[in-house]
Formats: C-alpha cells, structure tokens, sequence
C-alpha cells in the first residue's frame, strides 16, 4: 500500500478538515469533559468510510492476477437490521449452519466498517481540538495572566537565562570575549525548570476529570448498569465549566483552579511561551480502538467519579521544550502527573548531525519509554502523538514516545493492512493541518528532526521469542515464514538472531535463523506481470530468476492446459524476478511508418513510457470504430494507420479480458483524425436531430388529426355544454364560419405572439368565436406533409399554448 490512496481521497479530507476548523473557531469540541464529539452529517461520515479488499499473491501470471479494482458502494450511515429468523424455513441442517455464518460474517464487517469511521472521525476531531487548545495557549492575554501568578525574581531569572542562551547562540565569538555576559550553564537552565514545575504543581488545583477513553459501549440489553448510562456525568464524569470559548479559558489562568491535568498542562506550556521558551504542546491521541470488543470495557465505579483521574498513569497532554542552549536537544516535561522528580524532566536528543552509530546507541539517545502506557493497572492506549509548533504546525513526534512503529517508516505498507489504512488517514490529515498556516521561521532545524525520528523508529522494534509473534510482527521477520513468491534482499543487513528448537527430522538441536526488517522482503513477479507495471527483466537476469515455482493458474483456459499437463506426467513451471532485476520498458520502436499490432489488432501499453516515438494516444468516444468505418470507404493510400491501445486487464469470471483506452495514431495523422470523428459525430447529430423532428412532425400529424375527428363529430351531432350540464346543442345553433366546430384556423404569412415568430407556411389554432390574441391560440404548419423542419413549434408548445 502506497501513499497514492490518501491522493484519492484528496477531497473528503479537505472537506473534513475544513469542516473541523471552521467549527473550533467558534467553540470547543466538548471533549475535555470526556464525551465523544458529536458529528451529525450523514456525508461527512461516508466520505470516511473504509472498503476493505482482501490481498492477492502477487506473483502469480498476468492473467492470473486477481482484479484489485476496488468495488464501489453506496457509502451510508444506516444501520443493517438482519431478520434471522425469515432463515427458518430451510430444513438441511448444514445449510442453515452456512447461512448464519454469512450473517454473521455480514455483522462483523458492517460493525468493522463503522468502527472504522467512528476511529477517524476521532482522529480528526482530536487533532482540531488539538489545534484550537493551541491557539488559545497563545493567547497574549492568557499568557500576561499567568505570569501575575509567578514570583517576579523566578520569572526575570528565566527571562535572563533566555536573553543570554540567544546571544551566545548567535554571537558565540562575542559572548565568549565579553566579560559581563556569560555563556550559560545547563545547570542554570534545569534548575529554573524544576522551580517552574514544582510551583505550577504547588499552585493549580484539579477539580474536574479530563479525557478518558472509555472503549465501545455495549448494548442496553447487555449492559447491567443501565441507570448508569441514563446519568451521562456519572457515566462520563465531570468536565471542565465554562470551556466554550477562550473566555472561559483565561479565567481557568486567572485563577490557577477549575481544570483539569490536560488544561494545566496547556497552561504550563503557555507559560514557558510567556518567559520566551521554544515551547510545543504535544498530544497523545487517544483513539479507539478497531479490533477491541466492547467486552473489553472496564467496569466503572461509580463512587470513584471525582478523584480527578489518579487511575490514570500517563499524562495525555506534555510539553517538548527546545533547549535554548543546544537546539539539538529537547527536554520532556510533565508537571501534573508523574511524581517522581526525574520522570517530569526527561533530556533527548532531538537531532544529530553525522553518523547515528548503533541501534542501540540511537534508540538511547532519541526514545524514552516513560510516557507509553503499560503496566497491569494502566487503563490508556497509545497510537499516534503529535507536537503542536508555536506557530500552528503540526509535527509527528510518536517515534520519540512509541516503540515497534518501524512499519510506519517503510517504503511499502504492505503488512497490517489496518494499521497502515490508519496511518496513512493519519499522515493525510496531518499534511491538510500544515497547509493552512506557513511554517514558523524558527522551524529551521525540523527536517533533520524529522529524519532523526524516522531513524529512531526505524531501529527501536523489539525481536520475538516465538514463531507465532513473527508471524504477527509488523517490523521484523524471518526467511523461513516468507512466501513463495518473497525473497530476501541480496543487499539486507540482519537485524537480529532466532534461535528456535529444529523439528524432527531435522539436524542439529537448535536452528539459528536471520532477523530481517519486512521491508528487506522483495516481491517476486513474473515477465506478464512486471509487463503490466511497465517495468521489463534486464536481459542479463532471464536466466537467472529468483524464486521458481509451479504454476497456479486462474483462468479457465489455462487450467484446461495444467489439467492436460498433469494428465501427460509434464510439469510447468514459473519463473518470477524481484524488483532489483527489472528496468523500465522501453518505448516501442517503429521500424516502418506501419504501427506494430498484436495478433488480436491491439497493441499493449501500460505505462506512459512505453509510448513509441512520433506518436500520440486520442481518446475520443467510438474513435477506434469510426476509423476502421472510414478505413473502408476510401483508398488504400488514403487510410490512417492507428492500433487500439490496451491499457490493462479485467480479470473477473476467470478470464483475462483486455481493457481498451484511446486509440495510437501517428503524430502527423493526429489532425485528420480529429477531423474525421468531429464529422462523424456532427452526422451522427444531424441524423440524431432529423429523427426528432420527424417524430415531432408526427406527433402534429396525430394532434390535428384528432382535432379534425373531434371538430367533425361536433359539427354533425352538435356541441356538449361546457358547464357540465350533458344537453347537446344542434349544429345549427354553431355560428357559421369557414372552419365550424368547436375550433378555427387562422392561416398567417407572418405573425408574433408572445414572443415566438410564425412565418409562411404557418398557421393559428383558437377557440371557436375568438380572435388571435383574445384567448389562447396554438401554432402549427399548415402543410404537415411537405414541412421538413420545425424548429420552433412542438408539441409541448401545442399542449402549452401561447398566450
């Protein structure tokens, strides 16, 4: 899995993303009380749901490859009710057995999918919560109230610690030959955070509960407590008052009481910001999960409702401080939840320049494993962690916090499909975030703090004890659990030794196997399928393939010939290539002035690099068969020389069926090809247009004719009265007129009414005893048989009137 499917879902991003924002201008997302945010658009919920496909070998012939076109369905947000019991009636005990798998089958994955969607909609509100909370910590009125809260002898110490730390940073030569500035000590600088944490701990006071992860909820049927969840500040505890706006906010900084750990935590950031410290607030972002039941939930005490969250271990809000020494170190600082003294002010490495050295001397100096929850009494999950920049950026810092995430940093995301669809939704959201404000110019040194992370994730993975766990691990496998169609690469470096007891039959006691990272694994295809992927074996490496294997064919035809094989004692093997051994298909190359065919009359191009020279692929509607009808109509030294372009295959119901798109032409030929389907698509609208003309000349033709029969039947046995009354008149009480009935015609040479012009050869229909203009009238042509156009006149006209 690559990054291009977070580029497909460009839009629905973009859409959420703005939708969230615009909604934390204005208020809070009413999560610091512990509830989960409201989303009430059915569309927005849809544009994140998630289809999921299964995986397909991959190494199989090109006709063989299963079609990774992803279905579409109709995205909603209704739930599926299933009447098992409408079943019942099927008397075979085995397929009643079958049926409720499917059901069931049907239930896991529709629950799936909407976990799924509950999973990002959180992610997204949290980051926007995020965001906002950010914002307001840099509030200047926010800022100025707490720092009346600060002894002003500590505040001008910090003041002067920051003022000198920038001068000898950028003037080092200076601050070393002035006398009465001196450079400053890191003992200085750690002395004054520790004063800062022990008297913001000292002076906030908690008084309501923060954000807690609670898990899924189980059906009020199931569920015991359901007074409990009739009372939501029990069940969800007590949050925060007056948190709508930044208001509310600065007055929680005024008086230094009425939050909770995740505001005094923000608060402490705001603070150092205040004294002028390089100060981010980082998240710990804690989504549900998608594969937990809600089996898993844990019992809620409901006498334990105002202890102010002590059950919880781990901090979810902290801030990162830069050092204003060395900005290639940041300190982690808690002030609210750990007690003991060195847990709250952590040193790391924030980037290094030169050689990293070894694993475990770059996991020492870039990862702390304080800050992830563990342990048998933790209650919180770890997923994702971000820093939130003064400026307003979002950076990625969970390779500092989290362990085993080196599959994040792969180049292919191809294991734990789950865990990369996540991911990626991550890393979309994310990029969306960072493009509405430019980075702050103080953010210089974030690339090299990037890559320093992507380093640390990549080497701080744990090595299984058993079979099993490599089986599950994301990060590391071994050679004996790959595939048939895997290898490992030539160039890999062995991260690890397994030592395992060797099975029977097996020599020797123990078996010692290679630990590679799963991104040494390479993917083996065949010619037809590297083909596909524009990509073809160096000539070289034909005889030298990496796996061989038997062949597994798909197709209909081809398993007729493994059959017929196996029937004659012959065995037909594959040979597939990795990635190393292949380059890119060159353009094809045109000897003659003659575009090369297959035996089918197409030609095979995949990829945008296999186009021959001097030519160009047009995709126009029908052009493939407007040009071999136009082919057969001329001279052979007038005939265009194209091929259809086959861009792909469909392989549904067992068979390989080629997909056309765009027809090849020669570069030359392009303007008379062009010219050829315009003129052909121009008669087909003609043609198109005389038809519904005639079918309008008809309708008239059937109208008047009607009328006539009416206008006939009326004039012998007389006229029915319009009020209803059923008495019939005689004819002779009809005035007398050239046309009498019930209608009369005008014949005209030119008239206008109402906009729409009748010329010659046209006519007015009104009532009978009213002139053209008195009434409604109706045009019509007075020769239906000799009219050949009728552009402005219809029978919608007719039915309508002119009035």
């Amino acid at each position: 899995m690559s990054l291009d499917r977070i580029s497909r879902n460009k839009q629905a991003i973009d859409i959420l993303v703005n939708a969230a924002l615009d909604s934390s201008d204005g208020e809070d997302l009413s999560l610091s009380d512990g509830t989960d945010p409201v989303v009430g658009s059915r569309s927005i919920i849809g544009l994140l749901d998630v289809q999921h496909s299964e995986s397909e070998d991959e190494f199989l012939e090109w006709e063989d490859v299963v079609d990774v076109t992803p279905s579409t369905h109709a995205h909603s947000t209704v739930h599926l009710s299933i009447n098992k019991h409408a079943l019942e009636p099927i008397e075979e005990p085995m397929e009643k057995l079958r049926t409720s798998k499917r059901l069931k089958s049907v239930d896991s994955h529709e629950l799936k999918a909407h976990r799924f969607r509950t999973h990002n909609l959180q992610m997204l509100s949290y980051l926007a919560l995020g965001k906002l909370r950010n914002k307001w910590i840099n509030d200047s009125k926010t800022q100025k109230r707490l720092k009346r809260h600060l002894p002003e002898k500590i505040a001008k110490q910090a003041k002067h610690i920051v003022k000198l730390a920038k001068m000898s940073t950028s003037n080092p030569p200076i601050a070393e030959k002035t006398n009465n500035i001196c450079p400053i000590s890191e003992r200085e600088l750690v002395y004054v955070l520790k004063y800062l944490i022990k008297w913001f701990r000292k002076n906030f006071s908690l008084s309501c509960n923060s954000i807690r992860n609670l898990g899924y909820l189980m059906s009020p049927k199931v569920f015991k407590q359901k007074k409990l969840l009739q009372n939501v500040e029990n069940y969800y505890r007590s949050g925060p008052p007056d948190m709508c706006d930044i208001a509310g906010f600065r007055r929680i900084a005024s008086k230094m009481s009425g939050g909770n750990r995740d505001i005094g935590s923000q608060l402490f950031t705001a603070l150092l910001r205040s004294l002028g410290f390089y100060a981010r607030l980082v998240f710990s972002i804690p989504l549900l999960s998608v594969t937990k039941d809600a089996n898993h939930l844990l019992p809620l005490d409901p006498t334990s409702s105002n202890n102010f969250d002590y059950d919880l271990l781990f901090p979810t809000f902290w801030t990162e401080l830069i050092s204003p020494i060395d900005d290639s170190e940041v300190y982690i600082i808690d002030s609210l939840v750990f007690h003991n003294e060195w847990k709250g002010l952590l040193k790391l490495k924030r980037y290094q320049k030169g050689e990293y050295g070894t694993r475990n001397l770059l996991v020492a100096k870039g990862f702390t494993k304080e800050y992830y929850p563990r342990g048998p009494l933790n209650q919180m999950t770890m997923q994702y962690v971000v820093a939130y920049e003064g400026g307003g950026s979002i950076i990625d810092v969970s390779g500092r916090y989290m362990p085993n995430i080196s599959y994040r940093n792969f180049d292919v995301l191809g294991f734990r499909p789950d865990a990369v669809r996540s991911f990626l939704m991550f890393k979309g959201f994310l990029s969306v975030f960072n493009k509405r404000k430019p980075q702050p110019v103080e953010n210089h040194t974030i690339e090299m703090e990037v890559a320093f992370l992507k380093q640390v994730s990549l080497a701080n993975f744990d090595i299984p004890s058993s079979v099993a766990g490599f089986r599950k691990n994301p990060n590391v496998i071994i050679s004996s659990l790959l595939y048939k169609n895997q290898i490992v690469d030539p160039l890999a470096v062995p991260v690890g030794q397994f030592k395992r007891n060797a099975k029977e039959g097996q020599p020797g006691a123990t078996i010692v196997e290679a630990v590679y990272l799963r991104s040494s694994i390479l993917n083996c295809k065949s010619l037809q399928h590297w083909k596909i992927l524009g990509r073809d074996v160096k000539l070289d490496e034909l005889n030298l393939p990496s796996v061989v294997t038997k062949w597994n064919p798909q197709t209909l035809p081809n398993r007729r010939q493994l059959e017929y094989n196996k029937k004659n004692d012959l065995t037909m093997t594959q040979n597939l290539y990795a990635f190393y051994q292949t380059q890119f298909c060159p353009p094809i190359h045109i000897t003659d002035t003659q575009i090369p065919k297959n035996d089918y009359g197409n030609i095979e191009i995949f990829k945008s690099w296999m186009i021959p020279e001097e030519c160009i692929i047009l995709k126009f509607q029908g052009l493939s068969g407007i040009l071999s009808t136009y082919n057969k109509k001329v001279e052979a030294e007038d005939r265009v020389d194209f091929a259809p372009v086959v861009s792909g295959f469909n392989f549904s119901y067992n068979k390989a069926t080629p997909v056309l798109d765009g027809v090849l032409v020669h570069a030359r030929d392009s303007n008379t090809v062009k010219r050829i389907w315009f003129n052909k698509i121009s008669n087909l609208r003609r043609l198109k247009k005389q038809k519904q003309e005639a079918e309008i000349l008809n309708n008239w033709r059937m109208v008047l004719a009607k009328l006539r029969i009416r206008d006939r039947i009326q004039r012998t046995y007389g006229l029915c009265d319009e009020e209803g009354t059923g008495e019939v008149g005689s004819h002779d009480n009809v005035p007398d007129s050239d046309h009498s009935g019930f209608f009369q015609y005008h014949e005209l040479d030119s008239y206008e009414a109402v906009g729409c012009v009748y010329h010659s050869g046209h006519g007015v229909l009104t009532r009978m005893g009213e002139d053209i203009g008195d009434g409604e009238c109706w045009g019509f042509p007075t020769d239906l048989d000799n009219a050949s156009c009728l552009s402005d006149v219809g029978i919608e006209e007719f039915s309508g009137g002119f009035k």
